[in-house]
């Protein structure tokens, strides 16, 4: 003992007393004061001695409560300085409180607290031996109140001191044991919940052995319980096997099947109340999540779909508040855990089964039946893609059947699946358009309001994947009906129609003209409109317009762009946020259309485009009492508590959509109007400038990107005196490097640094990106010693915004699955990024090629998902073609196993990406090692030349091959891989054609044809359908002529021949 401080309280024991009693007023005044004169009063460590009276002697519960909680936020920062006749006061006075049978249990509670806290500061250091067999003693009170405070205590001291209770673990599970079978359930609850903080501790078998035999005591009590309905305790038991899952060791492992098939019977009982249903099920979906091979070898995934698809079936209960007979909160939680599945478990056992239940439900007399088999289609769209792009023939005629089902909830959920089908199933889904289309307008002329609004949904989802080609004989079809739902349908089903339609004008582009001015007239119309209930629909509006623009054109758009403007214009001023929203969108639409000539309109837009960046309209402070003192004590500041101001804040969704949107509009128009916007600038950024630090990371996203945008406004205000090109590092303008010099440390790259947001960090990427296309890289040359660093920590998961964070609520892995999907995201964009990166700097980017190989190798691993390998290798790739440096041997044999290894994988794109790099690889290898593997690459490339693959794949494939020739055709067996890779040609994607028809060019050379002459008729059928692709570069296409040309001139005889075996449209 240091010191020890004797001086007396400054309140009396009757001030204490008034105080204590005051935080519990309904007066939030009078608490505030009191609280003011407690704080103050209990920082010193006499105050102790003050509060232990009250809590000793007063008559009052409420303040003996208060009281004891003030002593335990204090009594960390205020033990040591206690006197040991006080400190054994406190001890015995707690102990004697939580065993007296008269305690309320509030008060029972909180002195028990003090007393774990005590424990705390004293057991590891053995000054409390009495401790354990007094809590051991309680667990044998005839009191029910203080059993329960035993396990209790017992859970607490585990979870602080655990590794000091190992010696008593057998101690320990005999009484648990005991606990569990105890007559009192809050005893049996407490009992249960000391396991898994005793868990934690556990790390010899014998010790895991011991906790691993209670569990099925523990099943039997449950089964009790349920018999009894004891449903809190069901749940509570659930959520404590949750724990035990995520614990290090495996004390649930041998026992795990017994508590699945548990949890099924409870869960496939639908007399049993659905929240407790609902916890074991999600139990078993936790398993699955985090085991999925006791799933997969104890053949729980029959039987768990046994049991999802009634409950996806079951019509609502009693209690169901929705109002629609067709839909229940089991249906919902029955398809959210079989979409939670799809994703957890092995697609290629999940999916047959799921088709089964699929088959036997799609048929039922039951339209909930029907209707759930559809649902299930839909929800496993995610986790199932790739197998169901391969069976969309067995997949959509469920589908369609339901779109055309007597019921109507069955043909609303058979739109909706239309809707998820065209999002996760690309761009497979988008070849079927000529059987999915008629059923879609089949709905929207359903005689269902409802079905009708789906319909639009699935529509404008649908159409977006289409092109051209593909949507222009339907367009008139489409536009004809969605008008007549503009004119007459509900008003979500014309916000739906206005949708489908932005949706038809980017898919038809240009075709979409005819159509143009009756469809502006009718948007006109709807911005008009000031009803409160019309806000979405003219929201859409303004967004479609926006749309329109872009898919018509500047010339087209022109004699309408004036009155929109002042129709827009008007709206800003209803102060609605989902119209201000979609209004910025509009405008940045049509700032890309017009440009520079859109600049007349930014003295009236931006003004209140910035009033939107810095309005707080919607964040609303709810000041509480209950923040100052409430049912689990005073809010005192100390040793434990957080500093932060105490205060409720609510945020409108809809506000910061909005003012996300008004911050990338400055950007766009920046972006698009270039130097018309240097006006705004300095204004802007001192907005942005605050902005990037905001609390919310879709404001800080889109206010770094903007950031970013607003360079490229000043630097077309200060020109170069030449145009920036690919390895130039020529200095830019004083004012544009001055600007940057601000932005990039401090903000942009900051964020890669700090920033905890994935969104933030994936919007710096593409702000890195957009500067090297437009500006050049000396845009960021000046800041790649920082710029590389941070995309290499982040190509290693090791940034800020990929470190786990702790939360202050338990929801933190709600939105893992979330977190994934915007992880693939964050590295497309690093990968991207660096690829910018590479084209601008050309060969001076090989350092840093050399910084990221190891850990781009480390995501084609095989247990990393094909997203991330796919996008790696092609990332390697695009370095590699930018670079255009010869590599070394020690580059390529890291390089070209992955290639190879790729082509061989059962997803397309690995695929892809692979032949891909394996043709840049023959292109800048070096050249003695690429002879060598010549061979077994043409073997690895055989099985992707046919027509059975698909384009994209069989393109790459094509081209490397091509590729091989240019550069050694000379080791190559070119007569025996022509007739294979001729009729192949010409392929689908130009890029790839090129080094194709330059490889054709090679061998019709004069000095080849003796040796290729064989072939010549295919190589120059080739060649005449070159000419006539719309693509082709003019050079190109001047030396295929000019081949050509002189072919039939010194050959005319033999050309003569030729053009007898061409087909008509070679020959013309």
């Amino acid at each position: 003992r240091l010191f020890v401080f004797r001086m007396s309280s400054s309140l009396s024991l009757d001030e204490w007393a008034v105080l204590l009693s005051q935080t519990l007023e309904p007066n939030t005044e009078v608490v505030t004061r009191a609280v003011a004169r407690l704080d103050t009063a209990v920082g010193h460590p006499s105050s102790v001695a003050a509060l232990l009276t009250v809590i000793k002697a007063h008559p009052r519960v409420e303040i003996k409560h208060s009281a004891s909680l003030m002593i335990r936020k204090r009594l960390m920062g205020h033990w040591i300085k206690l006197d040991m006749p006080l400190q054994e006061d406190i001890k015995n006075s707690m102990v004697a409180i939580v065993a007296a049978t008269e305690t309320p249990s509030p008060l029972r509670r909180a002195c028990q607290d003090v007393l774990i806290t005590v424990a705390r500061l004293t057991v590891p250091f053995h000054q409390w031996p009495e401790l354990l067999p007094i809590v051991l003693q309680w667990s044998q009170s005839p009191n029910p109140d203080v059993r329960e405070s035993a396990f209790a205590t017992f859970a607490k001291l585990a979870e602080h001191i655990g590794d000091i209770l190992r010696p008593q673990f057998a101690m320990l599970q005999a009484i648990i044991i005991r606990g569990l079978t105890d007559e009192s359930p809050k005893v049996r609850m407490a009992s249960l919940k000391t396991l898994s903080p005793l868990i934690g501790w556990l790390s010899t078998p014998d010790e895991i052995n011991l906790f691993a035999a209670m569990i099925p005591q523990i099943i039997e009590v449950l089964r009790y319980c349920v018999t009894q309905e004891l449903e809190e305790e069901v749940v509570s038991a659930f959520e404590e096997f949750d724990r035990m899952l995520e614990a290090p060791v495996g004390v649930i492992s041998k026992c795990l099947p017994n508590i699945v098939a548990f949890a099924l019977d409870v869960g496939g009982a639908p007399s049993l109340p659905l929240t407790l249903r609902q916890a074991t099920l999600a139990f078993v979906a936790n398993v699955a999540a985090t085991r999925p091979k006791a799933i997969v070898k104890n053949n729980f995934m029959e039987r768990i779909l046994q049991v999802l698809f009634p409950m996806a079936a079951e019509p609502p209960g009693e209690d169901d508040e929705r109002g629609d007979p067709d839909l229940s909160d089991g249906q919902l939680f029955a398809t959210q855990l079989i979409d939670s599945l799809g994703v957890s478990l092995p697609t290629s056992k999940f999916f047959p089964l799921v088709m089964q239940k699929v088959a036997q439900y799609a048929v039922s007399h039951n339209h909930l039946e029907r209707k759930a088999a559809i649902a299930t289609l839909t929800v496993i769209a995610e986790g199932c893609a790739e197998l169901m792009k391969d069976h969309l023939d067995k997949v959509l005629p469920y589908v369609l059947t339901g779109i055309a089902d007597p019921q109507r909830s069955v043909r609303e959920a058979s739109c909706i699946a239309i809707g998820q089908f065209a999002d996760q199933l690309q761009p497979d889904i988008a070849e079927h358009s000529e059987q999915i289309l008629p059923y879609i307008f089949r709905a929207l002329n359903d005689p269902a309001e409802q079905v009708v609004s789906k319909a639009c949904y699935s529509l404008e989802a649908y159409v977006q994947l289409m092109d051209v080609e593909a949507f222009a004989p339907f367009l008139d079809q489409v536009i004809t009906r969605i008008v007549h739902i503009m004119q007459s349908g509900s008003l979500l089903a014309q916000e739906l129609a206005i949708s489908a339609v932005a949706a038809s004008a980017t898919s038809a582009g240009p075709l979409f003209a005819p159509y143009f001015p009756a469809i502006h007239t009718m948007m006109l119309a709807a911005m008009q409109s000031e009803a409160r209930d019309h806000m979405l629909i003219r929201a859409r509006a303004v967004e479609c317009e926006g749309i329109m623009a872009t898919a018509v054109g500047s010339a087209a758009f022109a004699p309408c762009v004036r009155d929109l403007m002042a129709a827009a214009v008007k709206g800003l001023e209803i102060g609605h946020s989902e119209l201000n929203e979609h209004t910025y969108g509009c405008f940045a639409h049509l700032a890309e259309v017009f440009g520079e000539h859109f600049a007349e309109f930014l003295p009236v837009i931006v003004p209140k485009i910035l009033s939107s960046c810095n309005t707080n309209d919607g964040i609303v402070e709810h000041p509480s009492a209950s923040s100052v003192a409430h049912s689990e004590g005073l809010a005192v500041k100390g040793e434990e508590e957080d500093d932060e101001a105490t205060q409720n804040l609510s945020i409108r969704t809809s506000f910061l959509d909005e003012k996300s949107a008004a911050v990338m509009a400055l950007g766009q128009l920046a972006l698009f109007t270039k130097k018309a916007f240097l006006p705004y600038v300095t204004e802007s950024v001192q907005m942005l400038r605050l902005l990037v630090k905001y609390f919310h990371e879709d404001v800080r996203a889109a206010s770094v990107l903007s950031l970013a945008y607003f360079a490229i406004s000043i630097d077309d205000a200060h020109p170069r005196a030449q145009p920036w090109k690919k390895g130039d590092f020529s200095p830019l303008m004083a004012e544009t490097r001055l600007y940057l010099d601000t932005i990039m440390p401090d903000f942009v790259i900051k964020v890669l640094e700090r920033d905890e947001s994935k969104e933030a960090c994936i919007s710096s990427c593409d702000a890195i990106g957009n500067l090297c296309k437009t500006m050049g890289p000396v845009a960021i040359q000046p800041y790649m010693g920082k710029i590389g660093p941070a995309l290499l920590k982040l190509l290693q998961q090791k940034a800020e915004c990929q470190v786990t964070h702790d939360s202050d609520d338990d929801e933190g892995d709600e939105d893992e699955e979330g977190d994934e999907d915007q992880e693939l995201e964050l590295f497309d964009s690093v990968t991207d990024c660096l690829i910018e990166i590479a084209i601008v700097f050309g060969p001076s980017f090989a350092p840093y090629f050399d910084a990221v190989l190891p850990s781009l190798i480390r995501y084609t691993r095989l247990s990393n998902h094909h997203s991330y390998r796919s996008v790696a290798i092609g990332a390697l790739a695009e370095f590699v073609g930018a670079m255009a440096l010869t590599l070394s041997t020690a580059h390529v044999s890291k390089l070209y196993p992955l290639a190879t290894k790729a082509m061989t994988d059962e997803d397309s794109t690995m695929q892809r990406a692979g032949a891909y790099l394996l043709g840049l690889l023959m292109s800048y290898g070096p050249p003695d090692q690429m002879a060598s593997l010549y061979q077994p690459a043409l073997s690895a490339l055989h099985p992707l030349l046919n027509t059975e693959q698909e384009d994209l794949v069989l393109d790459n494939a094509c081209s490397t091959v091509c590729k091989m020739i240019l550069v050694g055709y000379k080791a190559l067996p070119v007569s025996t891989i022509l007739p294979i890779l001729l009729p192949l040609l010409p392929l689908r994607d130009f890029e790839e054609n090129e080094p194709v028809y330059h490889a054709l060019l090679l061998l019709l050379r004069p000095e080849h044809l003796a040796t290729f002459g064989s072939h010549l008729p295919g190589i120059i059928s080739v060649l005449l359908r070159a000419l006539v692709q719309p693509q082709m570069k003019q050079q190109l296409q001047d030396h295929i002529t000019l081949a050509l040309r002189t072919l039939f001139h010194q050959y005319a005889s033999q050309m003569e021949q030729l053009l007898q075996i061409l087909s008509q449209e070679e020959k013309d």
